[in-house]
C-alpha cells in the first residue's frame, strides 16, 4: 500500500475510503453529531444540505462503518482524530473503544458558547477523540519568546518567576454578569 502525504479531502468519508489504496499516518474527521437536525447551505437557494437525523442505533451503526473502513487505510503507527460535540460524546467514544486499543479525549474549549444560555448552559466545549493502536507519540515543540512578548505579555513576578494576567470571557447575549 503506497503512503500518501499531505491529502485534504471533503467527501463522504465512509464511501471515499473503499476506493483507496494509500497508507495514511494521520486521519482527521469532523463527522455529523447526531444533533437531530438538517444543515442547508444558507448562502445557495435550494443549496446543499444533509440530514443528522439517526434513528434507533443508526448513528452507531453507521459511525462503525465508517470507522472500520478508516482503520483499513491508517497505518499501523497512525492516529485518527475524530471531532465531536461533548453532549455527543457518549456513542462516538463506545465505538472508538471497539475499534482502538487506546482512545484519549481533547477537550477543545471555545472562545463562549453560542446563544444557547437563555434555555441552557452555553457550550462552550467541543471533544477531539485521538485514537491509536501504537504506543502515543506526543513531541512538544518549543519556540523561544521573542523579547518584545516577554516585556509586554509577562509583566508581573512572583517567586516562580514571571507571569501575565488575562480577562475572563464571559457571554454576551445577556445584560450583567459582566466579571
Amino acid at each position: 500500500m503506497e503512503r500518501l502525504e499531505s491529502v485534504i479531502r471533503i467527501v463522504d468519508s465512509a464511501t471515499h475510503l473503499k476506493g483507496l489504496d494509500y497508507e495514511f499516518q494521520c486521519i482527521y474527521l469532523d463527522p455529523p453529531f447526531d444533533l437531530g437536525r438538517t444543515f442547508k447551505y444558507s448562502a445557495v437557494l435550494d443549496g446543499p444540505e444533509f440530514k443528522d437525523t439517526w434513528d434507533g442505533d443508526e448513528y452507531a451503526v453507521w459511525l462503525d462503518h465508517l470507522l472500520k473502513q478508516c482503520k483499513k487505510v491508517l497505518a499501523k503507527d497512525g492516529i485518527l482524530f475524530l471531532h465531536m460535540s461533548a453532549g455527543q460524546s457518549l456513542v462516538p467514544e463506545m465505538v472508538l473503544n471497539k475499534h482502538f486499543s487506546k482512545v484519549e479525549k481533547i477537550f477543545w474549549q471555545k472562545a463562549h458558547g453560542k446563544n444557547t444560555v437563555k434555555t441552557k448552559l452555553g457550550a462552550v466545549v467541543d471533544i477531539i477523540f485521538m485514537a491509536s493502536e501504537s504506543k502515543r507519540k506526543f513531541n512538544l515543540v518549543y519556540v523561544p519568546l521573542d523579547d518584545y512578548y516577554l516585556e509586554n505579555s509577562y509583566t508581573q513576578k512572583d517567586e516562580r518567576g514571571l507571569y501575565g494576567l488575562g480577562a475572563i470571557k464571559h457571554d454576551k447575549t445577556r445584560k450583567g454578569h459582566f466579571y
